[in-house]
């Protein structure tokens, strides 16, 4: 038990509502040791800890051209990459699940491109992050399309919620790498 792992959300799932409920059903509480005396009452006591953590991602290219920097900028193609699934129990975990980053949700379509608020939800881990794109067209500069790779610098803790805010106000990036690297570094 001590390294039970809960069923893949991504499997499990056919649309993103219905893996958001999946996840967010995901409790686990470990008692301590008790000791059970019999004809008396005995009584156990378990605080449950929600397993998965909230990731709130705010963007916003309006400042960019509202700012002069671009005549017109859109997000697109935002894709969370998280964990899928986890321990039952991390506490008491003795061994790493061993699983990798995949590819959790994908905004894109009916997406407002300007600006917009979207959650998703994850297991515990390293190497969480968000993968987007963004087309742009500066003054006189002609269209062009960039992307970038979002990703956490520290692994994200269980139970926990954790806001992103990704705000283009023109363009100063001189990686050349595709796509640009981006790290979230929490606010202290």
């Amino acid at each position: 038990v001590r390294n039970m792992a809960t069923a893949a959300s991504v499997n499990l799932r056919s649309n993103a509502d219905e893996r958001k409920r999946h996840l967010l059903s995901y409790f686990s509480g470990i008692s301590g040791q008790t000791e059970v005396v019999k004809e008396e009452d005995n009584h156990i006591d378990v605080m449950l800890d929600r397993l998965v953590s909230k990731v709130d991602l705010q963007w916003d290219v309006q400042p960019g051209i509202d700012g002069g920097a671009f005549v017109s900028a859109q997000m697109s193609s935002i894709t969370f990459v998280g964990y899928g699934l986890g321990h039952v129990f991390p506490s008491a975990a003795t061994e790493p699940l061993g699983a990798a980053t995949m590819q959790l949700a994908t905004l894109d379509g009916n997406v407002s491109e300007r600006n917009g608020r979207a959650y998703f939800y994850t297991f515990p881990g390293e190497g969480c992050g968000f993968r987007f794109d963004i087309a742009f067209d500066g003054a006189g500069d002609g269209a062009m399309q960039r992307s970038y790779a979002a990703t956490f610098d520290d692994a994200i803790a269980g139970d926990a919620w954790h806001k992103v805010n990704l705000t283009v106000r023109g363009t100063s990036v001189n990686e050349t790498s595709d796509p640009v690297p981006i790290t979230l570094t929490p606010n202290q």
